[in-house]
């Protein structure tokens, strides 16, 4: 990006963009065989308030989702646990949008705005290295929240207060 990213790093701004793409099918069961795309570009914007501002410990983060492509589960399975972790309705949409500060050394925290739950709770961080979309935002608040709650493709307003006493416990 012609410097563009280094540039903005010396002031504390951080640019990702990232796209998934998956092809998936079924070759035997379910309503329809077949196969279909789907994918996911993400674009975020974090920022260091401390580079930018000159405020310790703080941070904001946004981020915007374009979410294109079909459905596996839906379309052609007829289930209601995806194929794919990264399937939503077609869209573009602002995902999170927030500020959080680091206070006492970092053993409390308080983060504000719009976030999505499935960014910090009910996660198993061992769980990415195996194939099934249920190990990130389970299928039981997905089904009993209503929309499926604050988890990816939508995110709510919402107050997160941390603390952190010792290492390893927060």
């Amino acid at each position: 990006m012609g410097g563009l990213r280094p540039a903005l790093k010396s002031r504390g701004i951080t640019l990702t963009l990232q796209e998934t793409s998956e092809y998936l099918g079924n070759l035997s069961g379910g309503v329809h065989r077949g196969f279909q795309y789907n994918g996911l570009t993400t674009l975020g914007v974090q920022i260091d308030t401390e580079k930018a501002f000159g405020l310790t410990g703080g941070q904001i983060y946004l981020s915007g989702l374009q979410i294109h492509g079909t459905n596996l589960s839906e379309d052609n399975l007829k289930t209601l646990q995806t194929a794919s972790g990264i399937h939503a309705d077609r869209a573009t949409r602002l995902w999170e949008a927030w500020f959080e500060q680091q206070l006492m050394d970092g053993a409390l925290g308080v983060k504000l705005g719009q976030q999505s739950l499935d960014q910090e709770f009910m996660l198993n961080t061992n769980a990415g290295y195996f194939i099934n979309t249920m190990f990130g935002w389970p299928m039981l608040p997905t089904a009993d929240l209503p929309a499926g709650g604050a988890a990816y493709p939508l995110a709510a307003l919402g107050l997160r207060l941390s603390v952190k006493p010792i290492d390893g416990l927060t």
